[in-house]
């Protein structure tokens, strides 16, 4: 997809000191192939794994995992429990639960439904729902509202302490995908206007992830759109483009009226495409998630060193679980980021079903030597019930 825009900063006046990887304003190419039997090892990308089980208590079930915001040594997590029923849980840095906010009501201080949250600087929580902003302390005491006159997708804290988020009204008053709103949640300005044909596109559909803040740098991607495009301040400076290798949605390829219905029906006719889910940004490499036409899952992982990228539809244990497989679909792809490590929720029952088939192919003196030599895994694996909460992997990746 091609938007209208120049870059305006020059090289010279945005970058100053910064090498060449972290080069803001230099566009990358990255070429990612669908190949439904491309199996990836953990050895070959995983410096360390760190599982945190998130305890399972009765007022603070798991369904699924949104959003997860590492703040003051604790796991804020946006999750539901139903279609409708939002709510954000806080754990401490092992997974011990401590609290919940749930605001849900139609009236001061209450949501109907929980689109999103961020945490600003000065420890405020913001509690995004249609056309309302609910500002709350880190323990959930209501501190005030703000209507918003834009309906919001993401959001985001800046470090300059305004709010960024993308819109998910682009076919109504105002086509433009970004939103920045100062502290209190008041918008000051709307910019980066969405293509025509894609802004139903964009207000019907929703990716895992498609907001980051990379430094000072903003980056977003919108559904079905083949880059992610990087600003600094309210200026393109930079984008990168995922290329899926003759599996590309044409840009021209939906038209301004066309519903779901009738985007789903245009897609069916496809023979294959890949679609970017969620994506994230360290200081040596890219992460995407993509999925094909089958709603099939690929991790990638692009260096931003050698240029290099792997690309796999499933994830070979032969660390821990040796021969273990997990394979990847919407639904268990990675989206959340802590730093330069990725945060990598999995249901109980992949961990489980590892954990028994390995168990089951050792010897007893075998099993002994794992369990010595992974006591902590031991633990939490033998102890997991596939009704519990899901489990956090603590990632650091070696590129």
């Amino acid at each position: 997809m091609k938007f209208a825009y120049i870059y305006i900063l020059m090289l010279s006046l945005a970058v100053g000191c910064q090498n060449d990887k972290n080069d803001i304003t230099a566009d990358t190419k990255i070429y990612i192939e669908l190949n439904k039997w491309k199996r990836l090892k953990l050895s070959e990308f995983v410096n360390s794994i760190e599982l945190i089980p998130l305890e399972t208590k009765p007022e603070n079930l798991i369904g699924e995992v949104n959003k997860i915001i590492c703040h003051n040594n604790k796991y804020y997590i946006h999750a539901t429990t139903g279609y409708q029923n939002g709510k954000v849980f806080v754990f401490n840095n092992t997974g011990v639960f401590l609290y919940s906010i749930d605001r849900r009501g139609e009236g001061p201080g209450e949501y109907y439904d929980l689109e999103d949250f961020c945490i600003s600087d000065n420890n405020e929580i913001k509690l995004i729902s249609y056309r309302k902003i609910t500002t709350t302390s880190l323990d959930g005491s209501f501190l005030y509202d703000t209507k918003v006159p834009i309906g919001i997708r993401e959001s985001l804290s800046r470090h300059d302490g305004n709010l960024i988020a993308t819109s998910r009204e682009t076919r109504l008053t105002d086509p433009n995908l970004l939103i920045l709103m100062n502290e209190k949640g008041e918008v000051s300005d709307t910019f980066f206007p969405v293509k025509e044909n894609y802004r139903t596109v964009n207000d019907t559909n929703k990716n895992l992830s498609s907001l980051f803040l990379d430094g000072d740098t903003v980056c977003v991607n919108n559904p079905y759109g083949h880059c992610i495009y990087k600003f600094f301040d309210k200026s393109l400076v930079g984008k990168i483009e995922i290329n899926y290798m003759g599996k590309m949605i044409p840009e021209d390829f939906f038209e301004k009226d066309d519903d779901v219905v009738k985007q789903d029906k245009k897609l069916k006719r496809l023979r294959d495409y890949g679609c970017l889910r969620s994506f994230g940004i360290a200081d040596d490499y890219i992460y995407l998630t993509s999925t094909d036409k089958e709603f099939n899952g690929y991790f990638s992982l692009y260096s931003k060193n050698s240029g290099k990228v792997v690309t796999a539809q499933a994830i070979e244990d032969d660390l821990f679980f040796k021969g273990n497989l997990v394979k990847l679909k919407y639904k268990n792809l990675p989206h959340n980021m802590d730093g330069n490590e990725i945060l990598w929720v999995l249901e109980p029952f992949d961990l489980i079903e590892g954990y028994d088939n390995y168990r089951s192919a050792l010897s007893d003196p075998e099993f002994l030597e794992f369990k010595n030599k992974y006591p902590q895994l031991d633990k939490i694996c033998s102890s997991l019930k596939e009704d519990d909460n899901p489990v956090i992997l603590r990632i650091k990746i070696k590129i």
